[in-house]
């Protein structure tokens, strides 16, 4: 028995009555209409059991034979050769194991078919020999659909292995730290900052650049304005520098031993065409892709502007009581200043300065 809502009832396709291998109880089947699949992210892995079928192995073993049979005559660079190698494998195995998937479904279905018509004709009229051929076809379903859910199961122990309370699981769930430092950033940095801080607004820089200009130009008062982007700014913070940022914000000493244990010796993989490629070391940078990322550049990006704002020989230009010299996004840095001919050479050399290995 299947109970709906009402509001299923209009995308129902229709429902049957399947024979079940493993009891005399039957499976209902409902099948519904117009609901669109969730989608989801899919990455190819090897089916283990295909390196355990003999007959499957020794054709993969023979085409690759033949691949570089073929191949290796022409003029083509090994590594080109060894990559392209790789893809045609995986092509193979892929084909193998659709074809092995589309038999043992065609499998299923036949013997499906045979047990229920076993069952049929045993319930008009029941002999020994139709009991020993059911019993017999349940025992090959049995065997084909275990195969099938022992692979389901292997699949669900990673997944919750991967995500069940382990010892590193508060580390990846950076997520929370983000939103309890964006409790409180905006106290530390200066409302020249406006990427990634709470309640600021890219617009509310543009204002504070629009009006220095219209002033700039209706005084006649020498000045620039000097916009600059800082080359690969989250991938080259060193963390020794960023250990010491946080050290001089005063910060709790458990929050400090946690980004040190997020950047101690990571180490990241390259996967391509589905296959994964060996190990290499991360020495520099914030990690990619992580909420904790914008909000530790921040702090790291904040001494800069504040050498910036105390630097004598760096003219902002002064409007009424507010004094203008510079504003961020993130990484991106917009300078306004007057006497240019003195300003410039400071700045440089301030840049300069920040360039350096820490």
């Amino acid at each position: 028995m299947i109970l709906l809502n009402k509001s299923l009832a209009s995308v129902i396709d229709h429902a049957s009555i399947h024979v079940f291998p493993w009891s005399d109880h039957s499976i209902v089947k409902l099948q519904l209409r117009n609901i669109a699949p969730r989608p989801r992210d899919y990455t190819w892995r090897l089916d283990n059991i295909l390196l355990s079928q003999m007959q499957i192995a020794y054709h993969i073993g023979q085409e690759i034979k033949t691949y570089f049979q073929l191949n290796k005559a022409h003029d083509i660079k090994n590594s080109t050769l060894w990559a392209a190698h790789k893809a045609y494998v995986q092509g193979l195995l892929i084909q193998s194991q659709a074809r092995r998937r589309k038999a043992n479904r065609e499998k299923i279905s036949l013997l499906m078919l045979q047990l229920s018509q076993l069952e049929a004709a045993n319930k008009t009229r029941s002999t020994t020999m139709l009991s020993r051929a059911i019993d017999k076809l349940r025992t090959d379903l049995n065997l084909l659909m275990t195969e099938q859910e022992l692979k389901k199961l292997q699949w669900v122990k990673q997944k919750y292995f991967q995500k069940a309370n382990k010892a590193d699981t508060m580390l990846a769930r950076k997520l929370i730290l983000a939103n309890r430092v964006s409790l409180f950033i905006s106290d530390l940095i200066h409302k020249d900052q406006a990427g990634f801080i709470p309640h600021r607004q890219v617009t509310d820089n543009i204002r504070r650049v629009i009006d220095p200009v219209h002033f700039s130009k209706t005084k006649g008062t020498p000045s620039m304005l000097l916009s600059l982007d800082l080359e690969k700014a989250f991938d080259t913070v060193s963390w020794r520098y960023l250990v010491q940022t946080i050290q001089s914000y005063s910060f709790p000493p458990e929050f400090l031993n946690i980004i040190k244990a997020l950047y101690h010796n990571p180490r990241e993989r390259v996967q391509h065409l589905g296959f994964l490629f060996g190990t290499f070391q991360i020495k520099r940078g914030t990690r990619q892709g992580c909420p904790l990322s914008p909000l530790l550049f921040a702090l790291i990006i904040e001494p800069l502007a504040i050498h910036i704002w105390q630097h004598a020989d760096i003219h902002g230009l002064q409007i009424g009581d507010f004094h203008h010299k510079c504003v961020l996004y993130a990484d991106d840095l917009l300078m306004l200043a007057s006497k240019p001919m003195t300003s410039l050479p400071n700045l440089y050399k301030l840049l300069s300065l920040a360039r350096s290995p820490v």
